[in-house]
C-alpha cells in the first residue's frame, strides 16, 4: 500500500494546538466537538468575507455622508453671506 492510501484511510479529523488527530485518537464526544468545531470554523471562515465587505461599504458609506453633509455647510455659508 501506498502512504498516500494510508493517509486517506486515516484521514486527519482535525488540527488543533498545532496537532493532528485522526478518528482513532479521539472519543466519541471529542469526535463530536471535532466535527463542530470544523463546521463553525468553515461557517466563520465563509462570513469573513461579508464582514469584510460590510466594512468596506460601511466606511465608504460615512465618506459619502461626510461628502453631503459639507456640501450642505456650503450652501448654509452661501445663504448666510446673501
Amino acid at each position: 500500500m501506498s502512504e498516500e492510501n494510508t493517509t486517506n484511510e486515516n484521514p486527519v479529523i482535525i488540527n488543533f494546538n498545532n496537532r493532528e488527530y485522526k478518528a482513532e485518537d479521539l472519543s466519541p464526544e471529542q469526535l463530536e466537538l471535532a466535527g463542530l468545531l470544523n463546521v463553525v470554523g468553515r461557517e466563520i471562515a465563509g462570513l469573513q468575507a461579508y464582514y469584510d465587505k460590510w466594512v468596506t461599504t460601511n466606511d465608504h458609506k460615512k465618506r459619502l455622508i461626510e461628502a453631503f453633509s459639507a456640501t450642505l455647510a456650503g450652501e448654509e455659508e452661501e445663504q448666510e453671506e446673501e
